[in-house]
């Protein structure tokens, strides 16, 4: 995303870095809103076993910080690589 970003749309880079955080972060959350639609409106008896929270009430806050935390990991990692080997972003 953040390739396409910089080259295709020619974005900043500084907002090239952001979005792929943001839009990571808007469909792993939109992913457990339907999630958690799903279970409660197909499955109202067995919707704790659908979910799979294990009796994590924080489960889902949980998965979309790790998405957060993976879109920051790999951003800064692509970045980095890009800097290390003098890489010019257009």
């Amino acid at each position: 995303m953040r390739e396409l970003f910089l080259r295709t749309f020619h974005f900043k880079p500084w907002v090239a870095w952001v979005l792929p955080i943001e839009i990571t972060m808007s469909i792993s959350a939109l992913y457990e809103l339907i999630e958690w639609a799903v279970a409660d409106v197909f499955f109202k008896a067995q919707g704790d076993a659908y979910l799979g929270t294990q009796g994590d009430i924080w489960d889902a806050q949980k998965d979309i910080f790790l998405a957060f935390s993976g879109a920051i990991l790999a951003t800064t990692i692509v970045s980095s690589i890009k800097k290390l080997f003098h890489i010019y972003e257009e």
